[in-house]
């Protein structure tokens, strides 16, 4: 199992939102902080946003800010989840 797999498998199992928004912070804080840019980019460049609500992708576009120069696949997940939920909801977190 990859580790976008076992990201996406263990988010979809936590049924409580301020669950599912913490696990992100600490799931990209423990990678990020660490160097582990590649596991962030392949989570950006797998993750099916139709399939998420606003408050989960605007709090990965927020996780993923501080490092956001060294994550490739950041502008473009930055654009299609601007494309779904429109430009107003994240605004500053090009």
């Amino acid at each position: 199992m990859t580790s976008s797999n076992y990201f996406f498998r263990h988010l979809n199992n936590i049924t409580d939102l301020n669950n599912q928004l913490d696990y992100i912070f600490v799931s990209f804080d423990n990678c990020l902080f660490l160097g582990n840019f590649d596991i962030i980019n392949d989570l950006l460049k797998a993750w099916d946003i139709d399939k998420y609500s606003a408050p989960i992708l605007i709090t990965a576009l927020t996780a993923s800010f501080v490092f956001r120069d060294k994550l490739e696949y950041r502008p473009g997940f930055y654009t299609r989840i601007k494309d779904k939920i429109g430009e107003d909801l994240v605004n500053g977190l090009e």
